[in-house]
């Protein structure tokens, strides 16, 4: 179950989850695009989100920037599918 207070996952179950999700064979990791983003001096990468279920891939359609929002997003949907079992 998430906690979404102003954007906060509730690591100790998120863990949980994702344990649970790569021993069923699902494995959900971002995937850098070739645009970049200015962040201080270097610039990083604009990422999309691929979910991977026992080897068919999707990727998702929403860009992400390299911070705690596209990490919580990883964990909302490790969530999701632990949920579903």
């Amino acid at each position: 179950m998430t906690t979404n207070i102003k954007g906060y996952v509730d690591n100790t179950t998120a863990f949980k989850a994702m344990r649970w999700c790569n021993s069923q064979g699902i494995k959900i990791y971002p995937v850098a695009l070739d645009k970049k983003y200015s962040d201080g001096k270097y610039g990083k990468h604009w990422c999309i989100i691929e979910i991977d279920r026992q080897g068919i891939k999707k990727k998702g359609d929403k860009w992400y920037t390299q911070d705690k929002k596209m990490y919580n997003k990883i964990f909302e949907l490790y969530l999701y599918f632990y949920n579903r079992r």
